[in-house]
């Protein structure tokens, strides 16, 4: 106490410039003091849209068919499938460290029928749009390849172009969903007869637990499993295979 009383009064004791020449030097110490405390400090990050800097969600690219229907104009990626399984924490795909068919751009594969629907139900929750996501049904599948149209293969083309069709395993893995040049039906749909074949929701009339798989894939080498209409298969719903992914429709609620 008696040490502050004394710095006061000495502080009285000087002249008006000497005082403004000590508070002058006061000030530049606490802004030296400031200026290396504001420096320590970590930068902050950046703003974004969306909740603490997560990457902003896309909804996969859907191509309205009919009033009823849209459906996925690429089969289900890698990169839309991972989303699903590190929010839900959901089994990842059997393929899922091979290089051969882990890129983000090539179609999921090793992933069931079960699979194939927790994804759709975890989609419906998570854009909440009004619509429901699902499996194809055949029906809807040979709609949207425009099968109904009398097309013998879903594509433009007559007969399948070998060009734009991966089957035959003439590039030995499931191709970029995007590629340029890719087979489209007419509706611009792209993959529906190469590339993965595709689960769809029904199941076989005879075996509850077997459900219809359709198209053909990149391992195929006959040129008949392309055909829109008359190839499918049944395997078991919790079939994992590296030939088979899937692709969604949308309906309304």
């Amino acid at each position: 106490m008696n040490k502050r009383k004394t710095l006061i009064s000495r502080f009285n004791q000087l002249s008006f410039w000497n005082k403004l020449g000590a508070i002058g030097s006061l000030a530049s110490i606490l802004g030296i003091l400031l200026y290396f405390w504001s420096s320590s400090k970590p930068p902050e990050k950046p703003a974004t849209e969306g909740s603490l800097n997560e990457p902003l969600f896309k909804e996969p690219d859907m191509v309205f068919v009919d009033s009823s229907f849209s459906i996925s104009k690429y089969e289900i990626t890698n990169g839309e499938y991972l989303e699903f399984c590190e929010e839900t924490k959901y089994r990842l795909p059997d393929m899922h460290n091979e290089s051969k068919y882990n890129e983000p751009a090539q179609p999921v594969v090793g992933v069931s029928w079960n699979d194939a629907m927790a994804y759709c139900r975890w989609l419906t929750a998570k854009i909440k749009s009004g619509r429901n996501y699902r499996l194809p049904t055949h029906s809807e599948w040979k709609i949207a390849a425009d099968c109904v149209n009398g097309s013998l293969y879903p594509s433009t083309a007559s007969t399948p172009d070998k060009n734009r069709v991966n089957f035959g395993r003439k590039n030995d893995k499931p191709l970029d969903v995007t590629r340029p040049f890719g087979e489209e039906s007419e509706l611009g749909i792209r993959d529906m007869g190469g590339n993965v074949a595709e689960w769809c929701y029904d199941e076989d009339p005879n075996s509850p637990t077997r459900k219809i798989v359709c198209g053909g894939n990149w391992f195929d080498n006959k040129i008949e499993y392309l055909k829109c209409s008359s190839y499918r298969s049944f395997p078991p719903e919790d079939t994992r295979k590296q030939t088979i992914g899937f692709r969604i429709v949308s309906i309304k609620n």
